[in-house]
């Protein structure tokens, strides 16, 4: 797990900084980091869809702010000629009771959506910075667990080293496999049966975990029942 995460920050970096076609990213992977074809292709298909994810996944979130910035300028606008109708009254001391609260409601009021809005417009100005640079910016591991070294002991660590090799499996734990139609059982480096007989599924990976590519295909293999598959034993 821990090599391909690795590699996938690789091919993550290659596609949006390179020219480079799939089948020369392939290649290379092949190549210098001794894995297989098959592997080679998983990584670059998976960051692929992961980038093409991402890059939607801020369109809409600039699209949303956008949409808040524009409702709150409107708020904005409708407040303010409220207080400016009450601001000189109010200066005389001409307000009633329940116009002088309300007035001090709205300026209370425009001075929260102001700033408000303020970090709005400081977060799509940031949004459209990422947006140009040659990387998206991209906490592997997620910020909440990155995060969790500013105060270890509330996070239940001893010492940073703690929190770096919990972040570091964290960060890594994931791994990927794309199959074919013309590999046995679809897929070449994990399979998945299920035994009518015992309600069991059987898995097998590659033994070669760390993705090293070998002359036979070795696996290892284990059982387990369908609640434990979908991670509820």
């Amino acid at each position: 797990m821990e090599k391909q995460s690795r590699l996938f920050r690789i091919v993550w970096k290659l596609i949006q900084t390179t020219n480079l076609t799939q089948s020369k990213i392939n290649t290379y992977l092949q190549g210098c980091h001794n894995i297989d074809k098959r592997t080679a292709n998983t990584l670059i298909q998976t960051a692929k869809g992961r980038l093409k994810a991402l890059r939607a996944l801020k369109d809409v979130e600039m699209e949303s702010m956008l949409n808040k910035i524009s409702l709150i300028e409107k708020l904005t606008a409708i407040l303010r000629d409220d207080i400016g109708n009450l601001k000189e009254y109010a200066r005389n001391n001409k307000l009633t009771k329940k116009q002088l609260t309300k007035y001090r409601g709205s300026k209370r009021e425009l001075w929260q959506k102001e700033q408000k809005l303020n970090r709005l417009k400081q977060k799509v100005s940031k949004l459209e910075r990422d947006l140009d640079k040659p990387i998206l910016p991209l906490c592997w591991g997620s910020k909440k667990a990155f995060k969790k070294q500013y105060n270890l002991e509330e996070n239940g660590f001893k010492t940073h080293r703690a929190w770096l090799n919990w972040f570091r499996k964290k960060r890594d734990g994931q791994i990927n496999y794309i199959g074919s139609v013309g590999e046995p059982h679809g897929n070449q480096n994990s399979q998945l049966d299920y035994d009518e007989k015992t309600g069991l599924f059987s898995i097998k990976i590659r033994k070669d975990l760390e993705l090293m590519t070998d002359t036979g295909i070795n696996f290892l293999r284990w059982k387990s029942s369908p609640s434990s598959i979908n991670g509820t034993n």
